[in-house]
Formats: structure tokens, C-alpha cells, sequence
């Protein structure tokens, strides 16, 4: 059982109960902000309990809640180095019915302070409760802690999860490189397809597996969302790669569009047949080549795996997760309200990250674009300035625990508060 600090804190506090959700996409180091908020709530007398909600905003309005303040010191420490989500996720609005309930379940809990972790489908279910309690004239505290593998969130300058996830698509295309070179006698083409919609920061990152200066490192060519694919140049790039080096190793955006702003798996003018075949833009990429060049293709497209994979966890990244964790706590208990946690860099040469605030409504409503600036004008590569955007977020590795040579995870024992509410879905 965790055990409590006594901090004194100068600013007028709000004494009640917190509630942690996590929701949308699973990310790596989601974990590790859980671990922070809670082990800073342990330091301030305000925070009387500290509860989590299953399955995300499905739990809030479920009533579904366990007492987090009852885990293990380790089972907390071993939350900063689990992937994905350990509350359990969901995505999705609350209806307006569904909200007012959750203010009466909140009132009938005593929570003062809610925290959500997660992607924009998070600091949209933040602004909906935080909006709500105004309404209602509820005090309570709401903030956002940004978690994302797609990094899509604005405002902030790189969203914990991405870095983890970048070093796994870049490992995993340097891996399937290399399978490729041991087989010299026979011209192959691998292609990994990056799940990521309208948007090519996850794409971007498979060109992390170049070495310096290495022109000729994988991926040999790269397509993002953003550029209109022609099926020509790509034969012919694919071609002239493979006369070079004797093989060829793509990395795709899921989501590319042809001339006419069509998916390349929708039809198209140029290669409708072929998309008729293909469900997937690997697959698609993949019958263009062995139909056109006669190559032996292979393709792959991980999904589920990039979000839950431990060994390629950035330490930084795990880092500074925990600490935006810990900042939507004091921040919070200081009275901010209404607000998403957002990172930014120092302005020394040194790396440094600091934490600060922005509006939810800043952030729920917009993107954060990979700048066209950072793509090369032969469109299938990228220069210096996404390598220096990316170099300090990548750094070091997470020292993991093993049991039974088997990585050791954190597994919360979830035990359950009860239901008080009468305003809770059945």
C-alpha cells in the first residue's frame, strides 16, 4: 500500500479525491504518466484518495473505479517501464446525459481533481467534463497529461509516446534491411506500412534508421500522406534502387493519396485493378511491383505491437512522461484548470525539457503537422531538421525487469470502490 508525504503548498487548495482515466490510442509511456500523477498526489495532504477509472470514459460514467492508492510501491514503479494503457482505454464523446451524471457520480465521490491521459479523443473528454462541472457549479480541477505514439498533438513540442514509437518503426525497418542485404543472390523488395492517418510523423520516423552520412542506409525510399504518389516515379525510383543495391526497403504512410486526392486503396485512375486487389497501401504497393518488375515483395504492417513493445522505449521519452504526470498534478492543485500539460525546450544547445500549460480548447480542435519544410524535394526522404528534432528525444533505454527471462510487467490489482451513485448507467 502507497503511503503519503506531507507537502505543504502555499496556494489556496481544493481538499478532495483525484480520479486518473486514460483514453484513445494506447502509447508506450502512457504508463509512466500514471505513475507520476500518482506518486505526486502522494505528497499533498489535499489529495485525500486516489482512484483510476477502468476502460476510460466508459468507466466514468460506469462508475467503474478502483483505488490506485492501494497498489504496491513496485507495481507502481513497474507502471514506468509497461506500454499501453494499464486502467484500460476507450475513445468517444460522452452524451449530455452521460455528463451530468458524471458530475453527480463525482460529487458523490468527493473527486475534486480529474486527470485524463491520452490523444485528442483525452483532452476532448477533459474539456467535456471540465465544461460540464462549470456548468453545473461543481468545483473541480480538470487537466490533460498528452500521450501519443502519433504526436499529433499541438501546442506542445513532442508528445510522450512518439519518440518510443518512432525507435520501434526505425529499429524494426533497420531489421528488415538488413534480412534483405543477406540475400544477395536475389533482388527483393520489403515495404513497411505506417499506421498513422493523415498525418506522417510515425513515417517520418523510419528515416531514424539511416546512419549518418550513410546515403545508402534503409529505408531507400519513403511516402508520406502529404505527397500526391505517382505509380510511375515509383517504379522507376524502385528500379533504380534495386540496379544499385539489389534490393529495396520502403517505409509507406497508410494513408497515400494519388493525383486526384483519392487513397490509393479506393481506386484510382492510374492503377484501379490493382487496387481492387488491395486492401491495405502495403498491398497495394506490393502488387504494383510484382506485377510492373516481376520483384519478389514482401510487406508488413504492425500495428498493435509498435504501441506495446518495451524494448524500444526511449528512456527520455519515459521520463518525461513521468513528469508531465507529476506537473498536471501541481499545476492542478495550484488551480489551474481547463488546461492540457505541454513540453517545451529549453533554449540552451543542452537539451532540456520544462512543462507548462495551454488551453484545452487550444488544443482539442487542431493538429500538429510534420512541417512540409523537413521533406526533400524529391518527396521520398527528409533532411537534417527532423534528425535534430528527434536526436535527444530518442535517448537511452529503459533498464526492464525480468521474471521467469520473460519481461516483468506492472499488473494493478484493481480493487474496486462502491457504487454510491443513483445516477450510474446499469
Amino acid at each position: 500500500m502507497l503511503t503519503k508525504t506531507h507537502l505543504t503548498n502555499m496556494a489556496e487548495q481544493l481538499t478532495g479525491n483525484i480520479l486518473i482515466a486514460q483514453c484513445g490510442n494506447r502509447a508506450p509511456v502512457s504508463n509512466a504518466s500514471l505513475a507520476g500523477i500518482i506518486e505526486e498526489a502522494l505528497n499533498h495532504d489535499c489529495i485525500e484518495e486516489i482512484y483510476g477509472s477502468l476502460n476510460g470514459a466508459h468507466g466514468i460514467h460506469q462508475e467503474a473505479f478502483i483505488d490506485l492508492a492501494e497498489e504496491s510501491q513496485q507495481t507502481i514503479r513497474n507502471l514506468r517501464h509497461t506500454p499501453t494503457a494499464a486502467l484500460g482505454t476507450s475513445s468517444g464523446k460522452l452524451t449530455a446525459q452521460e455528463l451530468e451524471n458524471v458530475i453527480a457520480i463525482f460529487n458523490t465521490h468527493n473527486i475534486r481533481y480529474f486527470f485524463v491521459i491520452g490523444d485528442h479523443s483525452a483532452q476532448t473528454l477533459a474539456d467535456q467534463v471540465a465544461r460540464q462541472a462549470q456548468d453545473q457549479g461543481y468545483d473541480l480541477r480538470t487537466m490533460g497529461v498528452p500521450s501519443t505514439a502519433n504526436n499529433t498533438l499541438p501546442i506542445t513540442d513532442h508528445c510522450p509516446g512518439y519518440a518510443s514509437a518512432a525507435k520501434f518503426f526505425a529499429s524494426t525497418l533497420c531489421e528488415m534491411a538488413h534480412t534483405q542485404a543477406s540475400q544477395p543472390a536475389q533482388a527483393t523488395v520489403s515495404i513497411l506500412e505506417i499506421p498513422e492517418h493523415h498525418n506522417n510523423w510515425l513515417t517520418a520516423s523510419s528515416t531514424l534508421a539511416k546512419r549518418k552520412n550513410q546515403t545508402e542506409d534503409a529505408p531507400h525510399l519513403v511516402y508520406f500522406s502529404e505527397v500526391p504518389f505517382s505509380p510511375e516515379k515509383f517504379l522507376q525510383d524502385v528500379q533504380a534502387t534495386i540496379k544499385k543495391l539489389g534490393y529495396c526497403t520502403i517505409a509507406a504512410n497508410e494513408t497515400l493519396i494519388d493525383r486526384d486526392g483519392n487513397y490509393l486503396t479506393q481506386g484510382s485512375t492510374d492503377a484501379e485493378a490493382a487496387s481492387r486487389l488491395a486492401p491495405s497501401t502495403a498491398q497495394y504497393l506490393a502488387h504494383l511491383v510484382s506485377e510492373h518488375l516481376g520483384v519478389t515483395t514482401t510487406w508488413s504492417r504492425p500495428s498493435l505491437t509498435a504501441f506495446a513493445s518495451r524494448h524500444h522505449i526511449s528512456q527520455t521519452d519515459a521520463q518525461e512522461a513521468y513528469g508531465a504526470g507529476q506537473a498536471a498534478v501541481r499545476s492542478a492543485i495550484q488551480g489551474e484548470n481547463a488546461k492540457m500539460i505541454i513540453l517545451t525546450r529549453g533554449e540552451t544547445d543542452h537539451y532540456s525539457c520544462e512543462y507548462g500549460v495551454t488551453a484545452l480548447t487550444e488544443v482539442i480542435n487542431n493538429n500538429k503537422f510534420l512541417p512540409e519544410a523537413w521533406i526533400n524535394e524529391d518527396g521520398t526522404s527528409l533532411n537534417f531538421q527532423y534528425v535534430k528534432y528527434m536526436q535527444p528525444l530518442l535517448q537511452g533505454e529503459m533498464v526492464i525487469p525480468y521474471e521467469n527471462h520473460i519481461h516483468q510487467v506492472a499488473h494493478l490489482s484493481k480493487r474496486t470502490i462502491e457504487k454510491r451513485s443513483s445516477q450510474t448507467v446499469r
